[in-house]
């Protein structure tokens, strides 16, 4: 059968947290619109909830959706704070809506055929774990959501590492309903959790946190992102697991780190390296601050340094035979690149200006240049044998001397080569440099990096939605075999597996999943 919007609306009080929602009260008014909509009251008081067809009473807040954008955010084919962002959901008052929406459990048919609950049969599913790498035998618990933990922990499974992706069983991972889709699944949340095993567990239930006690015992790291003292409240934080397993290791990834006044403090990538003093650096001289194309903090501030702060400890674990608790703080992270920023300036030479120094657009032989194509190339020609080769190829030997950073010279001749760049296409120079040593590259579109250099990405094919493609890991190794992998896992795809592994029974499995436990 069809899932239709009364269902929905019918099945919210079965549905709703009675126990998360304390004092909270609020009429609610949905206006479901196209075909198979209709208007609904949901109101909410004294730890209880009832739906009315029509409006009633004076709403708190008001949402207006279509029926079919309002069917896929309830089913997680859709994100809704995508949604709303993108104008598809139209709230009134969306601190009501934010309370609303921690009410209420994800909607499962009370009678829906198996198939569509579960992912099908693995013959692999019980065994699946990387053969191969540097890091074979190393277990991970990833309970980091988003960008920089999942792709840090992707990394280390790519490297041999057994990945357990944990996940709430009526809230996973928010990238899992970002579009665009591959099949069933989001592309982000598959360009991000390759080779790993997804466990779906309820850890604010006590045999859910005894579970993952359990499970903690068989491993060597646990890499998380949540906000700071999380983990303390729902009682799994470091201390009380190193006091079961002080040998395990903690790896938390968060914006300002786990101490001082910006702890607490939301962000994100943007925030970070605003903070951090990079992107005040960023963008045109005289222009405003550019936000970065790619997610600096994140990436080089969280996933790099989440990877490299996990084999630290594993390292020092084998070395004193201590387990240890790093915190990385995202916003630190990226001052390391700023390194040579810093360096002028404690040595006297004052801040440094957008767009003005000798690395960001302040030399004619150091730019991004137009070409007649409307294509870009990158000129980065920082040594004057290599100006000199440049100038020598396109006839200008008396710009040789002209690369004085600040000099009233150097901003003319990179002036008059912007206009010149712009007499040939960028293939046309490319094959005239094809001759000389001079650092002058393409600036590549992401399309024609993945066409051009497709050994830079690996494909995976999973039996429910199909094959997808992703970055693969950038290391070369020449004496190291690195694992196959397979395809990101859909939710809860390994519980089973793993929890035979620590021992339960399917009836006990069983039991746990109609109890909402995994």
């Amino acid at each position: 059968m069809n899932l239709t919007i009364q269902d929905l609306f019918l099945s919210l009080p079965r549905r709703f947290k009675a126990e998360k929602a304390g004092n909270f009260s609020g009429i609610f008014h949905f206006d479901i619109t196209g075909a198979g909509g209709g208007q609904f009251t949901v109101s909410i008081a004294n730890g209880s909830c009832t739906v009315a067809e029509g409006f009633s009473g004076r709403p708190d807040c008001t949402i207006k959706t279509a029926a079919q954008t309002h069917l896929d955010i309830e089913q997680g084919k859709a994100n809704p704070q995508w949604a709303y962002l993108t104008g598809k959901v139209k709230v009134s008052n969306i601190a009501a809506m934010t309370q609303y929406i921690k009410l209420f459990r994800r909607y499962t048919p009370a009678a829906a055929d198996a198939t569509t609950q579960q992912p099908p049969a693995n013959p692999q599913m019980q065994t699946r774990k990387p053969q191969g790498g540097p890091l074979q035998g190393i277990r991970i618990l990833d309970l980091s959501r988003l960008l920089p933990g999942p792709l840090a922990t992707m990394l280390l499974a790519d490297w041999g590492a057994e990945v357990i992706k944990i996940e709430d069983p009526d809230a996973p991972d928010d990238t899992r309903n970002y579009p665009p889709f591959v099949g069933s699944q989001s592309a982000y949340y598959l360009a991000l959790n390759r080779t790993k095993r997804s466990l779906l567990l309820n850890l604010r239930t006590q045999q859910g946190k005894n579970l993952f006690f359990d499970l903690l015992k068989t491993a060597d790291v646990v890499i998380e992102s949540f906000r700071p003292g999380v983990l303390q409240k729902i009682g799994i934080d470091y201390a009380t697991a190193a006091a079961l397993h002080p040998g395990i290791i903690y790896v938390s990834v968060s914006g300002y780190g786990q101490q001082g006044e910006l702890a607490q403090a939301a962000g994100h990538d943007l925030n970070y390296i605003g903070y951090a003093g990079l992107l005040d650096l960023n963008g045109e001289a005289g222009g405003n601050p550019v936000i970065p194309g790619a997610q600096i903090a994140d990436v080089a501030g969280g996933s790099y340094m989440a990877a490299i702060a996990t084999l630290l400890a594993l390292q020092n674990r084998q070395r004193t035979g201590r387990g240890d608790w790093v915190d990385v703080s995202m916003m630190r992270a990226c001052l390391p690149l700023l390194s040579i920023s810093f360096a002028g300036f404690f040595a006297g030479e004052g801040a440094p200006q957008r767009g003005q120094e000798v690395l960001s657009g302040g030399l004619p032989n150091y730019n991004v240049y137009c070409c007649a194509d409307g294509k870009w190339l990158a000129l980065g020609a920082l040594e004057p044998k290599f100006w000199a080769g440049f100038c020598q190829m396109i006839n200008r030997p008396q710009w040789v001397n002209a690369i004085v950073p600040g000099s009233t010279e150097a901003a003319a001749v990179k002036a008059e080569l912007q206009q010149l760049m712009k007499t040939k296409t960028r293939q046309e120079w490319l094959e005239l440099a094809s001759g000389y040593d001079i650092c002058l590259s393409p600036v590549q579109t992401l399309p024609e990096v993945a066409v051009e250099q497709q050994h830079l990405f690996k494909t995976t094919e999973h039996v429910v939605y199909g094959k997808s493609s992703a970055v693969n890991q950038p290391l070369q190794f020449t004496n190291t075999e690195l694992p196959a992998g397979w395809a990101p896992p859909l939710p809860g795809e390994d519980t089973a597996a793993i929890l035979k592994e620590l021992g339960y029974t399917l009836t006990q499995i069983a039991e746990m999943k109609q109890q909402g436990i995994v």
